[in-house]
């Protein structure tokens, strides 16, 4: 397909520097709106182009150029090495920027899997602001979700109906995105970060599935993410969490018990029979004590119900549950007693931990 953009633009060209030289970055914009101020918006580019590189690998179309042409309505679309924009937000030039990695040099292989397209160039929005402006990413995320099981990012990522594969745009795009956030939490920086170079390399200028995705995380994971992707992105709805603590002395020290509760009435259709029919998830609780230091101690939960029993040297003050927001997840206040029932063999389990 060719996109035609015509009309009595204003014009001028930037360059990149790059490890190999300079590339061209074009600019064309409408003349009404043609000020210093969105010039520098979009000059922004230039910036994200150097993130991404340093991220992802070279900008695959570093050999011919990048620019941004404006369009009369809202949103952005881009095209391979050209992106149309109604506006001048900086959240839509990174997000139409990444396309040109994923989207253009790797193409999800069906409509099933557009949310390698749209979930990855969301998180790409995320990633910039983490890198330049040192923000926080899972408090950005968090800013984009209502906290609800059954609120907007309720739907399954995977898109369901190849025919309408848009049909819900929250799942695949913001849900999308915090399914890599959750990857690279679990996987950690190094590997994460090594996967999704990998993974552009090995489908670079071709398709991929979500399944292609799945096999190369595994790979750097070094053994199967099925349950994984069984939970987040094949499956509808989140875990809803409810968690407890108490401490007491014992011996020289004190004993911290940790209670999890998973309350969700849903379960997860394509899981695993051997595995709990329940998400399954490392989980993280940030210990604060009177001195004003803290820590995390990053526990597996496998259950519907878990305790915890850690043994300290010190007393805690206060204890939170996934205070780095990586998990994507409805918490309550409320500790039930009855959800145990809801597993067809429950589940509750006591662990110990030093």
């Amino acid at each position: 397909r060719i996109s035609l953009a015509v009309t009595n633009y204003n014009t001028w060209t930037v360059n990149f520097e790059h490890a190999n030289g300079t590339m061209p970055v074009q600019f064309f914009i409408f003349p009404e709106d043609d000020t210093a101020e969105h010039r520098a918006a979009w000059e922004k580019c230039v910036d994200m182009l150097s993130v991404f590189n340093r991220i992802f690998g070279t900008y695959p179309f570093i050999e011919e150029k990048y620019g941004i042409y404006q369009f009369g309505f809202q949103g952005g679309m881009e095209h391979q090495t050209m992106t149309g924009q109604g506006g001048f937000w900086e959240g839509v030039t990174a997000h139409e920027l990444a396309h040109q990695w994923w989207g253009d040099m790797v193409t999800c292989k069906t409509w099933h899997d557009i949310w390698l397209n749209e979930g990855f160039a969301t998180y790409s929005e995320i990633l910039f602001r983490e890198r330049v402006y040192g923000a926080d990413p899972g408090q950005l995320l968090r800013r984009r979700d209502d906290g609800l099981a059954s609120g907007r990012l309720r739907g399954t990522v995977y898109a369901e109906d190849a025919t309408d594969p848009f049909d819900d745009i929250p799942a695949i795009y913001t849900k999308g995105a915090w399914v890599v956030h959750m990857l690279r939490y679990l996987l950690g920086d190094d590997r994460f970060f090594a996967a999704l170079r990998e993974y552009g390399q090995r489908f670079a200028y071709a398709n991929a599935s979500t399944e292609d995705l799945l096999r190369v995380f595994s790979e750097f994971y070094g053994e199967s993410l099925e349950w994984f992707f069984e939970q987040w992105v094949y499956a509808p709805m989140r875990p809803i969490y409810a968690f407890a603590w108490s401490v007491h002395e014992e011996g020289a020290g004190y004993r911290l018990r940790l209670r999890l509760q998973q309350q969700q009435t849903h379960l997860i259709a394509r899981r695993d029979p051997t595995l709990p029919p329940v998400y399954i998830m490392p989980v993280e609780f940030t210990l604060r004590y009177a001195d004003g230091t803290s820590e995390v101690k990053r526990l597996w939960n496998r259950a519907r119900e878990e305790t915890f029993d850690i043994l300290l040297s010190r007393r805690p003050v206060s204890v939170t549950f996934d205070e780095g927001n990586w998990i994507l997840k409805e918490l309550r206040a409320g500790f039930g007693e009855s959800f145990a029932a809801l597993e067809p063999s429950p589940r509750s389990v006591r662990s110990r931990v030093r």
